[in-house]
């Protein structure tokens, strides 16, 4: 099972975006406000939005930051997480070396972990521009992927693309569109 939570999105924006993208391929519980809205299948993803990480406490937690306002002071991220932020707010990410903390940033920089080598009107080019790890502890080394769904703006796209990456549901021997 697929651990994912979402912080630092006031509006939810950004955690519907991928909730909506993910529910299209997986089973998907959303947790929201402390409600909880399950599939009716089984559970292959579980999906929270928090407003913040205290007392937070799950099995390889992937953080989601989101990016409609920057994080007024830095955002503790627990131990041993792997933290999926916006490369404008990766500045925002508190976080010491014996914590084990794995950071993807996204962008279109090509300072970026993960961005888009091709923007077309109807499809994504995922490009992975250097080597990170996946919660299985794999190395996924750099590789390029054709995305086909709707994501809404760039960084949701890139979201979903990482978490595809890090919870291993898609790597370089991955064919056809996503």
């Amino acid at each position: 099972m697929l651990y994912l939570t979402v912080i630092n999105d006031p509006n939810k924006k950004l955690f519907h975006q991928v909730y909506e993208n993910l529910n299209k391929l997986y089973n998907v519980m959303k947790v929201e406000n402390n409600k909880i809205c399950a599939p009716e299948k089984d559970v292959e993803i579980i999906l929270c939005a928090m407003e913040d990480l205290v007392d937070f406490q799950v099995p390889s937690p992937i953080i989601i930051v989101g990016n409609e306002q920057q994080p007024s002071t830095p955002l503790p991220i627990p131990y041993e997480a792997t933290v999926i932020v916006d490369i404008n707010s990766v500045n925002f990410i508190h976080c010491s070396a014996d914590k084990n903390i794995h950071i993807v940033d996204c962008g279109l920089s090509p300072k970026s972990t993960l961005t888009f080598s091709s923007v077309g009107r109807e499809n994504l080019v995922l490009s992975l521009q250097r080597t990170i790890y996946n919660i299985r502890g794999v190395a996924i080394d750099p590789f390029d992927i054709p995305l086909d769904l709707c994501y809404g703006t760039q960084y949701p796209a890139l979201v979903v693309g990482a978490i595809f990456i890090l919870g291993d549901l898609i790597n370089k021997n991955t064919t056809g569109y996503l």
